[in-house]
């Protein structure tokens, strides 16, 4: 026979589970590396599609994270500008990939700008740092390195898939 207390106290017990299903995270990171593998050694161009979906879920986070601090990322001209860095870089180069990255930074503060003051400098900021953060890190990854060692496709590219990783994770730190 249980009385009210023990049962008052089994209920004040932490669960203890971080509320994640580990069996289902690995899945899904099997799932998500074969992709990159896939996309990597069939046709590189499709890597690009894989990395504009990595930016869109990054950004969502980041965007979701900085929200419950009531800052509010301009999401379309960022992701729209970020998918335009990451393809400057690939099919054109990191100059390129520099003038869509100012390109976007004038969409961003053009997009805001009918929302009025309130907010105005908070918003901007958050949203050049998202412009800055996802896609040109990975721009750099891609580009950054071309003095050192002969241009290797799929290192490039793998280079590009650890630094969506951070991004992740960052932003899923930030959320907490």
């Amino acid at each position: 026979m249980s009385t009210a207390a023990e049962e008052a106290q089994d209920s004040e017990k932490p669960k203890g589970r971080a509320g994640r299903n580990l069996p289902v995270a690995i899945g899904v990171g099997v799932v998500l590396g074969g992709l990159v593998v896939l996309t990597l050694l069939t046709v590189k161009a499709t890597f690009l599609l894989y990395m504009g979906i990595a930016l869109v879920i990054a950004l969502t986070e980041l965007t979701s994270a900085l929200a419950k601090r009531d800052i509010n990322i301009p999401a379309i001209p960022v992701a729209a500008g970020g998918a335009a860095i990451i393809t400057c870089t690939y099919w054109l180069g990191p100059n390129y990939a520099l003038a869509a990255l100012g390109l976007t930074v004038v969409a961003i503060l053009a997009w805001r700008l009918p929302g009025g003051a309130t907010g105005y400098v908070k918003d901007m900021t958050a949203g050049m740092f998202a412009a800055a953060y996802l896609p040109s890190s990975d721009a750099i990854a891609e580009h950054g390195d071309e003095v050192r060692r002969p241009v290797n496709g799929i290192q490039n590219h793998l280079d590009i898939l650890i630094s969506f990783k951070q991004h992740v994770a960052v932003a899923g730190r930030v959320h907490r």
